[in-house]
């Protein structure tokens, strides 16, 4: 079929980057169907086709799966990368394809004659992986990383658990077993492949727990004295060791009665040692002289206290 004037145009937006590859066996149809324009095929016949997506070419280092053995209308085909490939896409078509690093899903729209991929024209191929990438490794969910190199080789990287999760182990044998609040690993990468040395097996798992209170209040104790001033207390527990603020006892003074006491120190008898006349007449000089407050103590009234409250 000879292609008018106005098929003579571009379909893709990346023509002009692959101008180059316009002669590429493996996408020479390709190109004829969507850079005609670019790749000089305008006035050229192209391949009559009839209604019907006949066997794309199959992406490179993958595995190509297509939902039916016959490349037919709107029919779902994956391509995924085998190992040590990552998958590359030009011109991917937003929210028409799905894409991941690994795999490619595209669907085969064959119309008026022509095929195509559904979702525009796009090209799909897997790219050898660099030996020193770490960064495809599978993650812990609800956590954040922090390497020191980028997820190279070598690269010493934290990983902690999200606020409100703590680590855990996947197997029940661990089921109890705490966890620092942040693991450190050292990604190695050989022949292609990265793995994660060091933990493995954790998950992060959402907190449950309540927070930490204290219990009610005890009675008062019994007063530490059975006379007299004494101290008493209360206590309470905290639900999760050393995990609430305050102090978990607190004390008051008490007393139940006063105490009996001999009055120990006092004089028995308060007398005057000098004669009754000799302490009348000297009584003007109980303030003024020791010698007559010691011998008449009585009158100038000078006995000793009790060394004890005796009420």
């Amino acid at each position: 079929m000879t292609s008018a004037a106005s098929d003579c145009e571009d379909v893709a937006d990346f023509c002009k980057d692959v101008a180059s590859d316009c002669n590429n066996p493996d996408f020479l149809q390709f190109y004829e169907d969507q850079c005609r324009k670019t790749c000089g095929f305008c006035g050229q016949r192209s391949q009559q086709k009839e209604e019907i997506c006949e066997p794309m070419v199959l992406t490179m280092n993958a595995v190509n799966k297509c939902s039916s053995d016959k490349i037919g209308h709107m029919v779902e085909c994956t391509a995924t990368c085998d190992a040590g490939y990552k998958m590359k896409v030009i011109n991917a078509a937003k929210d028409k394809v799905a894409i991941d690093d690994k795999s490619n899903t595209r669907v085969c729209l064959c119309e008026v004659g022509r095929c195509n991929w559904y979702g525009g024209a796009e090209v799909a191929f897997c790219v050898k992986q660099k030996t020193n990438e770490c960064g495809d490794l599978e993650r812990i969910d609800n956590s954040e990383v922090k390497c020191s190199n980028g997820y190279s080789h070598t690269s010493s990287c934290f990983t902690k658990c999200n606020e409100g999760f703590k680590f855990t182990s996947v197997y029940a044998r661990n089921a109890g077993k705490t966890y620092p609040t942040q693991l450190r690993n050292i990604c190695f990468c050989r022949n292609s492949e990265c793995k994660w040395y060091g933990n493995t097996g954790l998950q992060c798992t959402a907190v449950n727990e309540k927070q930490a209170e204290w219990s009610e209040w005890s009675e008062w104790s019994t007063c530490s004295a059975s006379c007299g001033r004494g101290q008493r207390y209360q206590v309470r527990k905290c639900s999760e060791e050393g995990k609430c603020s305050g102090k978990p006892t607190k004390t008051e003074a008490c007393q139940i009665k006063p105490c009996k006491c001999s009055c120990a120190g006092a004089s028995k008898t308060c007398r005057n040692r000098a004669s009754a006349g000799y302490c009348r007449t000297q009584s003007w000089r109980c303030n003024l002289s020791r010698s007559v407050k010691s011998v008449c103590a009585q009158t100038c009234k000078a006995c000793k206290k009790p060394a004890c409250d005796c009420a």
